[in-house]
């Protein structure tokens, strides 16, 4: 199959020689198509690989050409290798999402399991259609060594590697912000988190989470006495913290005689945050109304344009040329007779003081029939 032979064997007339003809070409086929199969199983055995190595191409190029140096290629190099796995889960996902309701539950409950362990679904039963509508809105995010994990309004897990929060370390399967079903942002605990080794963080905006939730009753529920109790305990604590330096200041005023200051400052604490809440909320709108607008206006100007071009080539079809707009030039004003001014500028004469028209001479005259077809121009005398 791999050759025609040593040659010690050798077709001795015509039709011998027809007949190894078709064998070589036949065994030549099956050759290139076992190579060629070969080929494919090894160029496309792992496209996570595949896809990754292009990507590092790509990186190595971009680098080259910006001129980087050599410390933060590397730094470059080690991340997009660490972030590899972020790759992989982004292909699961959309594969997660082929699979039928049922198959995609059983998935699902396995890779989301971490948010049963919330304080608020832990120990109850809680349906594994709201866990997998949950892990549909989780964001993935990779964060370098000794990076800051920004805190954010919403729950935060690590996925893989190790972080720190508050000094304790968390390890993958590990999650915080779970204090973001409050609404108020000062009973909020806005610690950062920092990244001790490469992290994936999975990240579940608060939007999200209650628009889920609205799906949910039953889950939305326990949410909601979950809300009551965190904030019953963070306010008491919160409250506390305002209490404690009014107490200091006035050792030797009586309780009931604080009430109205202490009234005053938990009053002027709630109006900051009810204002600064107020603000956030005006600015979110006010993006929100730039964004539209901006997008009608883009789409006025795109019609504009179809209808400038649309102009043009009627214009071009009907072999009619654009004229120029003419430029009016006012009249000076003067402060007697303006009008017939005006009128002997236009007729191109002078004025007599008496207020008279003068003739205009050189005009050119239209001859007409009886029927008032123009004959002919001629050039003759006219009174205005």
């Amino acid at each position: 199959i791999t050759s025609v032979g040593y040659g010690d064997i050798t077709p001795q007339n015509a039709d011998e020689m027809s007949i190894c003809t078709i064998f070589l070409l036949m065994s030549a086929c099956l050759w290139a198509y076992i190579i060629g199969n070969a080929t494919a199983i090894v160029s496309t055995g792992d496209p996570d690989a595949i896809a990754h190595h292009q990507t590092m191409d790509a990186l190595n190029k971009f680098m080259a050409d910006k001129c980087f140096p050599d410390q933060l290629r590397a730094r470059l190099r080690t991340f997009f290798n660490n972030a590899k796995e972020l790759s992989k889960a982004a292909g699961y996902k959309e594969l997660t999402e082929r699979l039928s309701p049922k198959l995609r539950s059983d998935v699902t409950e396995k890779a989301a399991s971490w948010m049963l362990n919330l304080d608020y679904f832990k120990g109850r039963t809680i349906e594994i259609g709201c866990v997998v509508q949950l892990a549909h809105y989780l964001i993935g995010n990779v964060y370098e060594q000794t990076e800051t994990v920004p805190w954010d309004d919403g729950l935060f897990c690590c996925s893989k590697g190790v972080a720190s929060r508050q000094g304790r370390v968390r390890t993958a399967g590990a999650f915080w912000g779970e204090d973001f079903i409050l609404s108020s942002d000062a009973l909020k605990d806005k610690q950062p988190a920092y990244a001790l080794t490469f992290v994936e963080i999975l990240f579940l905006p608060r939007d999200d989470f209650e628009h889920v939730m609205d799906d949910w009753p039953l889950e939305k529920k326990l949410v909601r006495k979950a809300v009551c109790l965190m904030a019953m305990k963070r306010g008491i604590l919160y409250a506390s913290k305002v209490i404690k330096p009014i107490r200091v200041e006035f050792a030797n005023v009586q309780w009931d005689q604080l009430q109205p200051e202490l009234e005053n400052r938990l009053y002027q604490t709630k109006n900051r945050r009810t204002e600064s809440e107020k603000m956030l909320q005006k600015a979110e709108e006010t993006k929100k109304k730039t964004e539209a607008t901006q997008k009608q206006v883009a789409q006025l100007t795109m019609q504009m344009d179809i209808m400038q071009q649309n102009m043009i080539l009627m214009m071009g079809a009907l072999n009619v040329k654009p004229v120029a707009p003419m430029k009016s030039v006012a009249p000076a004003a003067s402060p007697d007779n303006a009008p017939l001014e005006d009128i002997f500028a236009r007729a191109n004469g002078p004025a007599a003081s008496s207020g008279t028209l003068a003739p205009i001479t050189d005009r050119p005259q239209v001859a007409m029939t009886d029927g008032g077809s123009m004959l002919g121009i001629t050039e003759g005398t006219s009174d205005v």
